[in-house]
């Protein structure tokens, strides 16, 4: 086996999928985010699979230029943000296993 098969936990290590299927865990670093780009480069066509949790309400805006994002509920409830043609969208969240899509570019 080319690859240790795990068990990983998503908020450990992540999961870099291709588009031919083929999967990559990558541990969670401080410079995490900056170096799948090194390693896959343009990260064209990869997915990135991540768990996080979040105890209060995020401070920042984030956008995927390149592709749509899928962000499911695992527990909770949420207030989805959306900034869609330049006006806040509310997208409330409140069961486990609903998910939202949030557009590319969006």
């Amino acid at each position: 086996m080319a690859i240790n098969p795990g068990p990983f936990v998503l908020t450990d290590t992540r999961l870099i999928m291709s588009p031919a299927g083929s999967a990559t865990p990558k541990p969670v670093t401080p410079d995490f985010y900056a170096e799948p780009d090194d390693e896959f480069p343009s990260f064209g066509g990869l997915s990135l699979v991540a768990q996080h949790t979040f105890e209060e309400p995020w401070s920042t805006w984030e956008m995927h230029p390149k592709a749509d994002e899928f962000v499911y509920l695992l527990s909770g409830d949420i207030d989805f943000v959306l900034w869609v043609d330049g006006a806040e969208e509310v997208v409330r969240v409140d069961q486990p296993g609903s998910y939202v899509v949030v557009p590319q570019g969006v």
